[in-house]
């Protein structure tokens, strides 16, 4: 790349990184022409040069935005920056550790250092770990301890606790001795619905819309289920059209054209259909 063109692109990062919208909407844009590998690898390294005197330094900030430019390159010393800060009480780069003991990260994998450094940084009151912890022990079928981090993260309102706590509701709804447990399902509704007041993306939107739905079909209430499902379809989930028109043929029923447009008003511009 010529100095100038490097040069650029250094002021271009200067000011995505200070949070100026065309900058970012020109990051945006080169990640979806790519190929978005050399992308990153090239935003990594303007970062790199952008923190690495403060961060010499000792500047908060820039210890941690520069560890994570290093952290594919310079594992090692990434990683010390990053316990430096994690022994300070810094619980986002706590979970930075946790991330480099996954498969995407720098660090090698390592379930159970991933899962130590969530812990650590949950333990701290951080939401977001909570609901990593959460996910972590639901994926290892651990009832108990997904439940306790997905409460503690939904109690700070963080959507992704929200949700898990509202998975973990309507998973459990069915005891292994098959008894029901109806609260648990009108718990799991109240959370999702509560959810969907904080989320910001649209794909979580519709999961949640389509979770909705499937609850409301069991209980049964159908009339809810129906546009539970029908607002996920709007939102983009091709297969809540094909549970929609099942429950369709299963109450032989049709929701009429003028109630199926006032669904699609409520959700506004977020429609994608």
């Amino acid at each position: 790349m010529p100095n100038t063109d490097w040069q650029e692109f250094l002021h271009l990062m200067y000011d995505y990184e200070n949070g100026v919208e065309s900058a970012q909407r020109e990051i945006q844009k080169m990640l979806e022409i790519g190929p978005e590998e050399a992308v990153f690898e090239k935003i990594n390294l303007a970062r790199e040069q952008i923190y690495r005197n403060d961060a010499m330094r000792g500047v908060p900030v820039a210890m941690y935005r520069y560890a994570l430019a290093i952290q594919f390159t310079r594992p090692q010393e990434a990683f010390q920056l990053l316990v430096q800060l994690a022994n300070q009480g810094d619980t986002e780069a706590m979970k930075s550790i946790a991330l480099g003991y996954t498969e995407y990260g720098g660090f090698g994998e390592n379930p159970e250092q991933e899962l130590q450094w969530y812990l650590r940084a949950a333990n701290a009151g951080d939401a977001e770990a909570q609901a990593s912890a959460g996910l972590w022990y639901a994926c290892q079928g651990n009832n108990d301890q997904e439940y306790r981090w997905y409460k503690a993260s939904a109690e700070q309102k963080y959507p992704k606790g929200l949700i898990g706590l509202a998975n973990w509701y309507s998973k459990n709804w069915v005891h292994c001795e098959g008894v029901l447990k109806e609260e648990y399902k009108q718990k799991a509704i109240a959370l999702y619905w509560e959810a969907l007041n904080h989320v910001t993306r649209i794909s979580e939107a519709e999961d949640i819309y389509f979770s909705l739905g499937l609850c409301y079909e069991s209980l049964p209430q159908y009339r809810n289920a129906f546009e539970c499902f029908y607002k996920s379809f709007l939102l983009g989930n091709d297969y809540a059209a094909v549970t929609y028109l099942k429950l369709q043929l299963k109450c032989n029923t049709v929701i009429p054209l003028q109630q199926l447009k006032d669904w699609k008003i409520e959700l506004g511009d977020n429609c994608r259909r």
